[in-house]
């Protein structure tokens, strides 16, 4: 345990045994569904990567005010230059969880959270310290980069736009209120669709625990295809997800959308309900529909099913990609960045990570100036999907 400048007090739940003592605290303080302790305490210990939990706990008079959710685990980083993989490496990692910041976690309490985790890395206990897609402007943030060095993160802090819907409160409102021109388009689309498929287009919804088999299976007739799926990431049909999405299910908060044509999954849409925010948990499209903007008509569809349960807000999850700026209502400023250790195994994985992300920087800036990032990235999202349909669907 350490001590803060005031009378907080940060220590660390290190073992899984530990983690029922801050029960319910946690389950009163998660805001995001990325963050449940269900999904922590039980996914996250089955994954073989996973070493240990490593959850900082700040503490006023012996009652926890916040904590910072993190893991140690040994992780699998890619070596991308944007959308092209050249391999990975192993590189022992805490991982502090995306939305894992809980409670009222104020300056002087996120110094004390990083110190330690500072202290962490001088022990050796991981070469890295990752924060992935969190407010630029939350206390922990602010203390993590005044607590390193632009060397200790290789000069690299990735920043991106994290976009929401503001949810209408009845049906047919949200596409009722677009520009007229890309209302029409739209409305074509859906009719050029129609017409394709004979009118056999239909949209499933699917949130019953009985029903998890049958919208993973859908799911993966799609998923295969993306180009998600060729960067190694997004849903996929196996029992860890068939497993979240059960306990999701059960507890009432699973949304799962897939559009149908010809008896076949075009589309699909995945989110967890948490308050009165539903959180995006992967989307995909087939790439050979993309001219009908598939993507697009699932999503209205989800959103109006959303205004008639209610719901107020929806969370379009990481990433910055062209139809949130278009659809989105707002956005927030979020941060990734990686500190590395001082030891040699430290160095040669901030050198292997950072340097085609640094090259990658360069590259996107020319892009920029000559206006070709979109054509480049469509270019790049067609090599990845080629890369996936060569693999074959999970069963």
């Amino acid at each position: 345990m350490t001590s803060t400048k005031s009378d907080q007090t940060v220590s660390v739940l290190s073992t899984w045994s530990s983690l029922p003592s801050l029960r319910q605290f946690w389950e009163q303080q998660c805001t995001h569904p990325n963050a449940e302790y269900r999904l922590f305490y039980e996914t996250l210990r089955s994954r073989k990567e996973v070493i240990r939990p490593n959850v900082l706990v700040v503490a006023s008079d012996g009652e926890p005010k916040a904590a910072v959710l993190c893991r140690i685990e040994n992780a699998k980083c890619p070596i991308r230059l944007g959308y092209l993989n050249f391999g990975t490496i192993t590189v022992r990692t805490i991982v502090v969880m995306h939305g894992g910041v809980l409670g009222d976690l104020d300056s002087t309490g996120a110094q004390g959270v990083v110190r330690h985790l500072m202290e962490a890395l001088r022990r050796g206990e991981a070469s890295r310290i990752l924060v992935s897609a969190t407010p630029e402007n939350s206390s922990f943030v602010v203390a993590a980069l005044r607590q390193s060095t632009d060397w200790s993160r290789g000069y690299m802090q990735q920043r991106s736009k994290h976009w929401w819907i503001d949810i209408p409160s009845s049906q047919g409102t949200f596409i009722a209120g677009m520009k007229s021109k890309h209302r029409n388009y739209l409305r074509r689309m859906q009719r050029s669709l129609e017409e394709r498929f004979a009118g056999d287009v239909v949209c499933r919804k699917y949130k019953d625990p009985r029903d998890v088999v049958q919208a993973l299976g859908d799911i993966e007739t799609v998923a295969c295809k993306t180009y998600q799926r060729g960067l190694g990431v997004g849903v996929r049909n196996n029992k860890e997800y068939a497993d979240r999405f059960k306990a999701v299910a059960e507890a009432g908060n699973l949304r799962v959308w897939v559009l149908y044509g010809g008896g076949s999954a075009l589309a699909f849409r995945v989110g967890t309900i948490c308050g009165d925010t539903i959180h995006g948990a992967g989307t995909g499209f087939d790439p050979e529909l993309s001219e009908y903007r598939v993507g697009t008509l699932l999503l209205i569809h989800a959103i109006d099913d959303l205004a008639a349960e209610g719901i107020h807000r929806y969370d379009l999850g990481i990433g910055d990609a062209a139809y949130k700026q278009q659809l989105g209502s707002g956005c927030w400023d979020e941060v990734s960045f990686s500190i590395f250790g001082c030891s040699t195994r430290a160095q040669v994985a901030k050198a292997a990570i950072i340097i085609p992300l640094q090259i990658s920087r360069v590259l996107t800036g020319l892009l920029v100036r000559f206006n070709a990032v979109e054509r480049v990235k469509r270019i790049l999202r067609r090599r990845a999907q080629s890369t996936a349909a060569k693999a074959a669907p999970l069963s």
